[in-house]
């Protein structure tokens, strides 16, 4: 069986390999269900780890997409990019430490209650950009070859045409955002990283990718919004934020799991003074 083995060191962290979780290691072949299950194993394992690293940085996440969310249209053009930063550097700092908890034995006593910005934070910040920079231009071009020849293939007036076809060029953009996603987790864990070996290193699994970095994120947002009602008792909203916060986890984790297995790093051995 491929729990067998788990246990806890002795400062109560929980240490799991990657041939404790999915048996022998896989052959750059993504098992899908497999990284799903252990996307929620392994925050509820380490649950001690991810409420103390995550609570504070999540709370603020949602205290500025509130604020920003009832506040947009009074906000200044500058406001609204301040709001955008602000966000960015709380989200980086969420994502990263969801990554290092899911790949690195971090005790729990090192573990802060507020995680700090560092260059790791900002090389992340920037590839970030970088990577929805390329996708975006990459989406940009296709939409724009596409539209050049839509006059030859349907009427342009057609909106449902034309909805359709923004729709399919979606899926070019995902697959090339899930083929550099690696760069996250690895930067995460300072490791070397180039958008050239993550091209490499995720031959063969890109749609398998876009099913752990789209699917699964709309899956559980459309869980979310069936939950939500309009009228919500503060009881309720507090719930549902709770639900989002652990959602959250789950999905950075399903990228951690991700990048290990493709990537045969074993960061189990590995500990962290960070």
């Amino acid at each position: 069986m491929w729990l067998v083995g788990i246990r806890f060191n002795d400062r109560g962290h929980l240490t799991i390999s990657s041939k404790q979780i999915f048996g022998e290691p896989m052959k750059r072949r993504l098992d899908i269900s497999k990284i799903a299950y252990g996307a929620f194993l392994v925050p509820w394992w380490n649950w001690r780890s991810f409420v103390k690293a995550l609570s504070v940085p999540l709370v603020v996440l949602t205290v500025v997409i509130q604020g920003w969310r009832y506040t947009w249209e009074q906000l200044l053009g500058w406001g609204n990019w301040l709001a955008w930063a602000l966000y960015g550097i709380v989200f980086v700092l969420c994502v990263t430490t969801c990554h290092r908890l899911a790949l690195l034995n971090v005790p729990l006593i090192q573990i802060p209650f507020f995680p700090k910005w560092t260059w790791r934070e900002t090389r992340f910040y920037l590839l970030m950009i970088a990577v929805l920079l390329i996708c975006a231009a990459a989406g940009s071009v296709a939409l724009t070859v596409v539209v050049a020849l839509l006059p030859r293939l349907v009427e342009a007036s057609d909106e449902n045409i034309l909805y359709w076809i923004r729709f399919a060029v979606k899926f070019p953009v995902l697959y090339l955002f899930a083929r550099l996603s690696l760069v996250f987790p690895a930067t995460a864990i300072d490791r070397k990283v180039s958008l050239k070996r993550a091209w490499e290193e995720t031959t063969g699994n890109g749609w398998r990718l876009v099913l752990v970095v789209a699917l699964l994120p709309w899956v559980f947002s459309q869980i979310i919004g069936f939950l939500y009602r309009e009228e919500a008792s503060a009881m309720e909203v507090f719930v549902l934020t709770i639900l989002t916060c652990a959602l959250f986890a789950v999905e950075v984790v399903a990228l951690s799991l991700s990048y290990r297995e493709l990537t045969q790093d074993d960061n189990s051995k590995l500990t962290s003074s960070d």
